[in-house]
């Protein structure tokens, strides 16, 4: 049996085991898993203490309460726990969403428009008679594939070109910092819903999901991106602040991957030297830095400001931490 708690998180790429529960409150950190909940923090009670009730005692409430420190802080990149704007600002990020939409349709629309100005096409229909004939003219299958060429080919892209205009006149430029409620946050919110990695997908099947074209959507969206960029195939996951992420020249990214420039609180930027490497699977939250030349095997976590050295090798995660394979050095943190 599979037991998640009431009220826990479980965020992106975590894992639960069956027949270990989620205890009620808690929340499963990015690529942990149920069978290491607590990592570093479910040590054995020394032994000093096991002579004394009030030693254990005293242990016992230590480690809940390094346990409750870092469930919210698993909790605050968790994207279920994050806030909402009020209710003006979500009609206002429906008003926005709802017009780029209907911009993305306008090559629909206008298949449809030359449709009806056809001869045979009757406005009024009168009888069974009438809609079987209507339904069967042969001239409109032309018009209903091209109709679905245009909702397959043009309106991915029109939609891009939507989101990148509100993202320069309304939006702006996403700053490194603290998110404050209101209009602060809003942005941040109505980025991520006009723009999600399934959105500019669609996009990157029509102009090759690796390569080049991707990288200028990139730059047109604000990201700093070098030359020779190898994307992945499902786009980066859970990025929105696309003017925190910088990508040197040669870097090669696996599939899965996800990259967070900013959690519930705060955004600060992502950066990915040239000659790195991120495989499969990889999780780099705020403020992470890969250096030049290094390689995050599969499954790997880029815990908040931590920074990989250059021509380090790095894999996995155990107690929310990345293990270190090869590299004269490990890791160190933005201050």
């Amino acid at each position: 049996r599979v037991l998640v708690g009431q009220s826990s998180a479980i965020c992106r790429r975590a894992a639960i085991a069956p027949g270990i529960p989620i205890p009620p409150g808690s929340c499963l950190g990015p690529l942990s898993s149920s069978y290491a909940q607590g990592g570093a923090d479910d040590e054995e009670l020394p032994s000093a203490a096991r002579s004394s009730a009030s030693a254990a005692a005293a242990f016992a409430a230590a480690s809940a309460a390094r346990r409750r420190v870092r469930d919210d802080a698993n909790r605050s990149t968790c994207e279920s726990a994050f806030r909402r704007p009020a209710p003006e600002l979500r009609f206002l990020g429906g008003v926005i969403f709802a017009a780029s939409w209907a911009f993305s349709q306008l090559a629909v629309l206008l298949v449809f428009r030359e449709m009806v100005k056809e001869p045979w096409y009757r406005g009024e229909l009168r009888g069974y008679f009438d809609v079987v004939i209507w339904l069967t003219t042969p001239g409109r299958v032309g018009y209903y594939l091209a109709a679905r060429l245009a909702r397959a080919i043009t309106a991915p892209l029109l939609f891009l070109v939507a989101t990148i205009v509100v993202k320069k006149t309304l939006i702006g430029h996403l700053r490194a910092g603290p998110i404050r409620p209101g209009w602060n946050h809003f942005r941040h919110w109505l980025m991520g819903c006009l723009l999600p990695t399934r959105r500019i997908q669609d996009v990157a099947r029509l102009i090759g999901t690796h390569y080049e074209g991707v990288s200028v959507i990139m730059r047109f969206l604000g990201a700093k991106v070098g030359q020779r960029v190898y994307w992945p195939g499902t786009g980066l996951e859970g990025l929105v602040e696309f003017d925190l992420l910088e990508v040197g020249d040669d870097v090669v990214m696996g599939s899965r991957s996800v990259v967070l420039c900013a959690d519930r609180d705060k955004a600060e930027p992502v950066k990915i030297k040239s000659g790195a490497n991120v495989a499969d699977r990889c999780v780099l939250l705020p403020g992470v830095t890969v250096g030049c030349n290094t390689v995050l095997g599969s499954g790997c976590i880029g815990p908040r400001g931590f920074v990989f050295p250059d021509g380090s090798k790095w894999v996995g995660a155990r107690g929310g931490l990345p293990v270190l394979l090869d590299g004269a050095a490990g890791g160190v943190y933005n201050a």
